[in-house]
């Protein structure tokens, strides 16, 4: 089709986009760090070096809670556990940014 956007120009628009979406996943984060929510821990994982408890919250977000916090807080695999923002890993991968 000869109206079509050069694959240049759609690298161009899809990185912008992407590096959109790793600054507004940050900033969203910094917004809500003090606040708490329930996660469900699933399994323990080595994630860029660090052992987690990793497990979702109510919207399906994967997150992970430092192992050394799991044990501290006693958080079973399986039982849900209430935790603050800002102690949790985001495990998600935006961008390639975690």
């Amino acid at each position: 089709m000869p109206e079509q956007v050069p694959p240049e120009v759609k690298k161009v628009r899809s990185d912008e986009l992407l590096d959109r979406a790793v600054q507004w996943k940050k900033a969203f984060r910094k917004q809500q760090e003090t606040e708490e929510m329930v996660i469900l821990p699933e399994e323990y994982e080595t994630i860029g070096g660090e052992r987690l408890l990793v497990g979702y919250n109510e919207r399906y977000v994967r997150y992970g809670v430092p192992e050394s916090l799991a044990r501290e807080k006693a958080f079973v695999p399986g039982v849900p556990a209430r935790v603050r923002l800002a102690e949790l890993r985001d495990t998600s991968d935006v961008a390639g940014e975690s």
